[in-house]
Protein backbone atom coordinates (compact mmCIF):
# COMPACT_ATOMS: atom_id res chain seq x y z
CA UNK A 1 0.00 0.00 0.00
CA UNK A 2 2.77 2.19 1.04
CA UNK A 3 4.89 1.62 -2.48
CA UNK A 4 1.29 2.05 -4.18
CA UNK A 5 0.84 5.37 -2.28
CA UNK A 6 4.37 6.59 -2.87
CA UNK A 7 4.32 5.99 -6.95
CA UNK A 8 0.53 8.00 -7.23
CA UNK A 9 2.74 11.17 -5.63
CA UNK A 10 5.39 10.71 -8.20
CA UNK A 11 3.21 10.41 -10.77
CA UNK A 12 1.33 13.14 -9.75
CA UNK A 13 4.18 15.42 -9.31
CA UNK A 14 5.77 14.32 -12.51
CA UNK A 15 2.41 15.74 -14.57
CA UNK A 16 2.66 18.69 -12.97
CA UNK A 17 3.59 21.39 -16.31
CA UNK A 18 7.13 22.80 -16.04
CA UNK A 19 5.88 26.32 -15.79
CA UNK A 20 3.63 25.48 -12.66
CA UNK A 21 6.25 24.24 -11.17
CA UNK A 22 8.44 27.53 -11.37
CA UNK A 23 7.67 29.94 -8.72
CA UNK A 24 10.16 32.73 -9.75
CA UNK A 25 9.63 35.12 -12.79
CA UNK A 26 13.10 34.91 -13.90
CA UNK A 27 13.66 31.60 -14.12
CA UNK A 28 10.24 31.34 -15.99
CA UNK A 29 11.98 33.96 -18.77
CA UNK A 30 14.82 32.42 -18.52
CA UNK A 31 13.04 28.77 -19.92
CA UNK A 32 10.77 30.97 -22.74
CA UNK A 33 13.65 32.74 -24.01
CA UNK A 34 15.32 29.13 -24.07
CA UNK A 35 12.22 27.99 -25.89
CA UNK A 36 11.94 31.38 -28.10
CA UNK A 37 8.76 32.97 -26.50
CA UNK A 38 10.39 36.03 -26.32
CA UNK A 39 7.06 38.06 -26.35
CA UNK A 40 6.16 35.66 -23.37
CA UNK A 41 9.43 35.97 -21.59
CA UNK A 42 9.21 39.89 -22.48
CA UNK A 43 5.37 40.10 -20.90
CA UNK A 44 6.60 38.20 -17.77
CA UNK A 45 9.89 40.84 -17.18
CA UNK A 46 7.46 43.72 -17.68
CA UNK A 47 5.33 42.85 -14.91
CA UNK A 48 7.81 42.10 -12.73
CA UNK A 49 9.56 45.39 -13.45
CA UNK A 50 6.43 47.16 -13.26
CA UNK A 51 5.16 46.01 -9.91
CA UNK A 52 9.13 46.85 -8.55
CA UNK A 53 10.59 49.91 -9.82
CA UNK A 54 14.44 49.32 -8.18
CA UNK A 55 14.46 45.99 -9.69
CA UNK A 56 17.13 45.99 -12.02
CA UNK A 57 17.31 42.50 -13.35
CA UNK A 58 14.12 42.96 -14.53
CA UNK A 59 13.89 46.06 -16.29
CA UNK A 60 17.36 44.90 -17.68
CA UNK A 61 16.18 41.44 -19.01
CA UNK A 62 12.76 43.26 -20.19
CA UNK A 63 14.97 45.41 -22.33
CA UNK A 64 16.64 42.67 -23.56
CA UNK A 65 13.82 40.82 -23.97
CA UNK A 66 12.13 43.65 -25.71
CA UNK A 67 14.88 43.46 -28.18
CA UNK A 68 14.58 39.49 -29.26
CA UNK A 69 10.89 40.02 -30.00
CA UNK A 70 11.64 43.53 -31.96
CA UNK A 71 9.54 45.40 -29.73
CA UNK A 72 12.46 48.12 -30.04
CA UNK A 73 10.75 51.05 -28.78
CA UNK A 74 10.10 49.05 -25.37
CA UNK A 75 13.63 47.73 -25.50
CA UNK A 76 14.81 51.21 -25.32
CA UNK A 77 12.67 52.07 -22.42
CA UNK A 78 13.45 49.49 -20.23
CA UNK A 79 17.13 49.36 -20.92
CA UNK A 80 17.03 53.83 -20.65
CA UNK A 81 15.31 52.49 -16.57
CA UNK A 82 18.24 50.15 -15.97
CA UNK A 83 21.00 52.51 -16.94
CA UNK A 84 19.25 54.81 -14.59
CA UNK A 85 19.05 52.17 -12.04
CA UNK A 86 22.56 51.13 -12.08
CA UNK A 87 24.39 54.56 -12.92
CA UNK A 88 28.14 54.07 -12.27
CA UNK A 89 27.65 50.26 -14.86
CA UNK A 90 28.84 49.31 -18.34
CA UNK A 91 26.18 46.52 -18.71
CA UNK A 92 23.03 48.65 -19.22
CA UNK A 93 24.21 50.72 -21.69
CA UNK A 94 26.16 48.37 -24.06
CA UNK A 95 22.32 46.85 -23.72
CA UNK A 96 20.44 50.51 -24.56
CA UNK A 97 23.15 50.46 -27.69
CA UNK A 98 21.43 47.42 -28.97
CA UNK A 99 17.91 48.97 -29.98
CA UNK A 100 19.62 52.25 -30.87
CA UNK A 101 21.56 50.74 -33.71
CA UNK A 102 18.40 48.46 -34.65
CA UNK A 103 16.31 52.28 -34.88
CA UNK A 104 19.36 54.08 -36.84
CA UNK A 105 19.72 56.22 -33.37
CA UNK A 106 22.95 56.61 -34.50
CA UNK A 107 24.01 59.94 -32.65
CA UNK A 108 22.70 58.16 -29.49
CA UNK A 109 24.73 55.01 -29.91
CA UNK A 110 27.28 57.20 -30.00
CA UNK A 111 27.00 59.04 -27.05
CA UNK A 112 26.17 55.62 -25.29
CA UNK A 113 29.36 54.02 -26.52
CA UNK A 114 31.35 57.33 -25.63
CA UNK A 115 29.48 56.66 -21.71
CA UNK A 116 30.81 52.67 -21.52
CA UNK A 117 34.27 53.78 -22.52
CA UNK A 118 34.66 56.77 -19.88
CA UNK A 119 33.88 53.70 -17.38
CA UNK A 120 36.03 51.01 -19.50
CA UNK A 121 38.21 52.73 -21.87
CA UNK A 122 38.97 49.67 -23.89
CA UNK A 123 35.48 47.92 -24.02
CA UNK A 124 35.00 45.36 -27.52
CA UNK A 125 31.31 45.60 -27.74
CA UNK A 126 31.40 49.57 -26.80
CA UNK A 127 33.76 50.48 -29.49
CA UNK A 128 32.63 47.77 -32.06
CA UNK A 129 29.27 49.22 -32.37
CA UNK A 130 30.27 52.33 -32.20
CA UNK A 131 32.30 51.20 -35.32
CA UNK A 132 29.21 49.88 -37.03
CA UNK A 133 27.02 52.81 -36.43
CA UNK A 134 29.55 54.83 -37.87
CA UNK A 135 29.99 53.13 -41.12
CA UNK A 136 26.62 52.66 -40.94
CA UNK A 137 26.15 56.45 -40.78
CA UNK A 138 28.61 57.63 -43.63
CA UNK A 139 31.19 58.30 -41.38
CA UNK A 140 33.58 56.08 -42.86
CA UNK A 141 36.96 57.53 -42.21
CA UNK A 142 36.18 57.63 -38.07
CA UNK A 143 34.42 54.14 -38.81
CA UNK A 144 38.15 53.20 -40.07
CA UNK A 145 40.14 54.61 -37.07
CA UNK A 146 37.75 52.83 -34.70
CA UNK A 147 38.20 49.24 -36.28
CA UNK A 148 42.27 49.90 -36.64
CA UNK A 149 42.16 50.68 -32.54
CA UNK A 150 40.09 47.28 -32.08
CA UNK A 151 42.15 45.35 -34.62
CA UNK A 152 45.36 46.52 -32.53
CA UNK A 153 44.09 44.95 -29.45
CA UNK A 154 42.35 42.00 -31.12
CA UNK A 155 44.58 41.23 -34.33
CA UNK A 156 42.92 38.01 -35.04
CA UNK A 157 39.37 39.50 -35.07
CA UNK A 158 38.51 38.76 -38.78
CA UNK A 159 35.32 40.49 -38.05
CA UNK A 160 37.03 43.72 -37.22
CA UNK A 161 39.03 43.19 -40.25
CA UNK A 162 36.21 42.79 -42.67
CA UNK A 163 34.60 46.39 -41.05
CA UNK A 164 37.94 48.35 -41.90
CA UNK A 165 38.13 46.78 -45.28
CA UNK A 166 34.49 47.89 -46.09
CA UNK A 167 35.34 51.33 -44.52
CA UNK A 168 38.27 51.56 -46.85
CA UNK A 169 36.37 50.81 -49.78
CA UNK A 170 33.67 53.16 -49.17
CA UNK A 171 36.63 55.99 -49.03
CA UNK A 172 37.87 54.70 -52.16
CA UNK A 173 41.23 53.46 -51.08
CA UNK A 174 41.30 49.90 -52.23
CA UNK A 175 44.92 49.21 -52.38
CA UNK A 176 45.03 49.87 -48.33
CA UNK A 177 41.86 47.74 -48.01
CA UNK A 178 43.00 44.95 -50.13
CA UNK A 179 46.10 44.60 -47.83
CA UNK A 180 43.32 44.43 -45.22
CA UNK A 181 41.24 41.28 -46.83
CA UNK A 182 44.27 39.81 -47.24
CA UNK A 183 44.99 39.40 -43.74
CA UNK A 184 41.06 38.64 -43.05
CA UNK A 185 41.59 35.41 -45.56
CA UNK A 186 44.54 34.52 -43.71
CA UNK A 187 42.10 34.51 -40.32
CA UNK A 188 38.72 33.52 -42.25
CA UNK A 189 39.70 31.26 -45.22
CA UNK A 190 36.84 30.79 -47.27
CA UNK A 191 34.69 32.92 -45.68
CA UNK A 192 31.69 34.21 -48.38
CA UNK A 193 32.29 37.90 -47.10
CA UNK A 194 35.84 37.61 -47.32
CA UNK A 195 35.13 36.81 -50.72
CA UNK A 196 32.82 39.35 -51.53
CA UNK A 197 35.29 42.09 -50.03
CA UNK A 198 37.98 40.71 -52.91
CA UNK A 199 35.63 41.25 -55.42
CA UNK A 200 34.79 45.12 -54.26
CA UNK A 201 38.44 45.06 -54.55
CA UNK A 202 38.67 44.38 -57.72
CA UNK A 203 40.05 41.03 -57.02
Amino acid sequence: MKTFLILCCVLTVSTVPVHQLEANPVQQSYRMEGEGKYGQAMDLMKALADREPRNYLAHLRTGWLAYLASNLGLSLAYYQKAVVLAGDAVEPRLGLMLPQLAMGLYPQVEATGMAVLRLDPKNYLARSRMAWARYLHGRYEEAADLYRGIIRDYPSDGEMHIGLAWALIKQGKLAEARSIVLMADTILPGNARVAALKTACGG
